[in-house]
């Protein structure tokens, strides 16, 4: 029996060196914070938003392959936007189909409160994982490292006989 890797139909670069990084947070110092340590890694580029409102911004503009958000922020927290890029619900047509390709983007949330309810809740919604404030850099690191992979091997390829 032979196996043969089969490369579905995937908009994310599966190649860290060429991803994009989207850092959400509403406290500038802190997403500049994170930008510097994902930096770190051998990404393409980052980009910073203060909202989601300007997160979606950037979104329609270029391709983003992984983002990294804050949970408790104003107007519209990390969850939502979690919870808006996982059902592509819109009432606009266009803003639907420009949601599209983020139904599965890598999402990584970072929390000061990181109670039980709240990592089960964003689980649940389809976070990668959830990761407390203040977060350790060489561990944020692996961590979207092994995010990536597992993303990439799962909905990039798949296996067919």
């Amino acid at each position: 029996m032979t196996m043969i890797l089969e490369e579905t139909v995937c908009t994310r670069s599966c190649n860290l060196k060429e991803a994009c990084v989207l850092i959400v947070d509403d406290n500038a110092p802190t997403a500049s914070l994170i930008e510097k340590i994902v930096q770190r890694m051998p990404v393409s580029k980052t980009r910073i938003a203060t909202s989601v409102k300007n997160a979606l911004a950037i979104m329609f503009q270029e391709r983003i392959d992984f983002i990294i958000s804050d949970y408790k922020m104003d107007l519209i927290d990390g969850l939502s936007f979690l919870r808006l890029l996982r059902s592509g619900a819109s009432s606009d047509p266009q803003t639907k189909m420009k949601l599209q390709p983020y139904r599965n983007v890598p999402f990584l949330i970072l929390t000061g409160y990181a109670t039980k309810d709240v990592i089960d809740s964003a689980l649940d919604c389809g976070a990668f994982a959830v990761m407390s404030k203040p977060v350790m850099p060489a561990v944020l690191l692996e961590r979207m490292k092994s995010i990536f992979y597992v993303h990439c091997s799962t909905n990039c390829f798949h296996m067919t006989r």
